[in-house]
């Protein structure tokens, strides 16, 4: 029997398209002074309710770049013949990165040095038994497959805001080749990751969460006119909201979220922990 862990999963929140709520918070919001990156720190057991931890790491530093990276989705496989064998993904990821694999300016260097070791390694984990079926979400409605999961990169290319998406996935147990692509900051900004059914709640001001106020956005059109203090705020607020019984009410798979909130702060000359991880 396959165990695993699955920290959190993916789910888009634009409006005009169908997204699946999921059980994780990763919230990113681009300001005038640069990224304010925010998740929680719940994770849990695969294919059951069961909470495993509640400081579990999810937001990453680049090191020598003004960039971060956040794991989304299944990302350790476990076997229960006591063996203790294990695909332990957040660390063979870090490896990679630490060996200069994620710079922000070189998407063949991505897909080359960090997608493709990382395919091979998904795929040695099912030829050996230790993956008896791949995990799967529908983070959007005509995606290629079902997410295994996903690295997120932010920062900066050249003194220019970029964010990169890596997505592993998987068609009938088969996996298809990473798509390693940019992101479209436009009309997407912020963009909260994980339950759309709460974030657009608050933004609508549903009642049953009016203790939990989100504060003041500007108008999309000048989304980045706010601050990197109180962008984080807004990312943390959603967590609380989340993680409060009123929006386990409206969305059950909020019981999956909260922990330890972290955030990072990403300028284009620096990165740095406006809360660090436990």
């Amino acid at each position: 029997m396959q165990r695993g862990i699955t920290t959190y999963a993916p789910a888009c929140v634009d409006n005009e398209i169908y997204c699946a709520a999921m059980p994780t918070v990763i919230f990113r919001y681009l300001t005038r002074d640069g990224f304010a990156i925010v998740a929680d720190g719940k994770s849990h057991k695969l294919g059951t309710d069961e909470p495993d931890k509640a400081n579990v790491q999810k937001i990453f530093q680049i090191q020598e770049q003004s960039a971060a990276y956040a794991l989304v989705g299944t990302v350790r496989f476990d076997d229960d013949t006591g063996k203790l064998c294990s695909l332990n993904l957040p660390q063979e990821i870090d490896g990679l990165v630490r060996a200069g694999a994620a710079t922000l300016c070189d998407l063949l260097r991505i897909e080359e040095q960090l997608a493709r070791p990382i395919y091979d390694l998904l795929l040695k984990g099912k030829a050996d038994g230790l993956i008896t079926d791949y995990t799967g979400t529908l983070d959007f409605i005509g995606q290629r497959g079902l997410t295994i999961f996903s690295v997120l990169l932010f920062g900066y290319c050249n003194g220019a805001p970029s964010e990169i998406h890596v997505r592993f996935w998987h068609q009938d147990q088969v996996p298809g080749k990473p798509e390693v692509r940019p992101f479209d900051f436009r009309g997407m900004n912020p963009r909260p990751i994980g339950s759309p059914e709460i974030w657009n709640a608050l933004r609508n001001h549903n009642p049953a969460l009016s203790r939990f106020p989100l504060p003041e956005m500007p108008p999309p059109e000048r989304s980045q006119e706010i601050s990197l203090w109180d962008a984080a705020k807004i990312g943390e607020t959603l967590i609380l909201a989340c993680e409060s019984k009123e929006a386990i009410k409206i969305d059950p798979e909020c019981r999956k979220i909260g922990g330890h909130i972290h955030i990072a702060a990403i300028t284009p000359t620096c990165f740095h922990w406006l809360r660090p991880p436990m």
